[in-house]
């Protein structure tokens, strides 16, 4: 990635912020904080995405450039929504068991560990596995733990803000969200 396109993706994520905190403004009873949460998101997650393309435009090529055939933005989105049914499944019996407020957060740690886990494990989640992606480092190789979490963290954020960075991917030369960029990773097809 050249400094322009650097420079470039910047622009856009800080435009994509302050319209994003404006929109949001509008449908909030308390604008003026609705609107710097939403700002100061999107202006974090387009530092760290400024930040991750330089210096992964500062490294030299690798093995894993070697597929053709990285995971486009439209399976990935279906990968992600068959993830998330089980997650939506627990979700749903556990509020109707009565756990309320304990949710959200055993929701949190299942989605991290299902994520995660088999990321390391196996290369890939249920739904990535049923579209024939895996999920490799940069080099090829399994991901690491280390890896794994950063990837969950870019996730998160990507999701949280607005998924601009789920929506990344359509516009990435090697199909790469922040997920993928913070965890230093590729999505790759392997069927043809």
């Amino acid at each position: 990635m050249t400094g322009l396109a650097v420079r470039r993706s910047a622009t856009v994520g800080i435009l994509i912020s302050v319209m994003t905190a404006a929109t949001s403004a509008g449908w909030s009873t308390d604008q003026p904080r609705a609107a710097l949460e939403t700002l100061a998101c999107g202006l974090v997650a387009t530092l760290l995405v400024v930040v991750g393309a330089r210096a992964l435009s500062r490294s030299a090529p690798t093995t894993a450039d070697a597929y053709d055939r990285y995971g486009g933005f439209w399976i990935r989105a279906v990968a992600l929504v068959l993830d998330d049914v089980p997650l939506y499944v627990v979700g749903l019996v556990l509020a109707l068991a009565g756990f309320g407020a304990v949710t959200v957060p055993i929701l949190g740690g299942l989605a991290f560990l299902y994520f995660v886990g088999l990321w390391t494990t196996a290369g890939a989640t249920l739904g990535m596995l049923a579209l024939g992606l895996r999920v490799v480092d940069e080099d090829g190789g399994k991901l690491s733990l280390m890896l794994a979490v950063r990837r969950f963290v870019g996730l998160l954020l990507g999701l949280a803000c607005v998924f601009v960075g789920v929506a990344w991917v359509a516009f990435d030369k090697r199909k790469r969200g922040w997920a993928d960029l913070l965890g230093r990773s590729l999505v790759v097809r392997t069927t043809s």
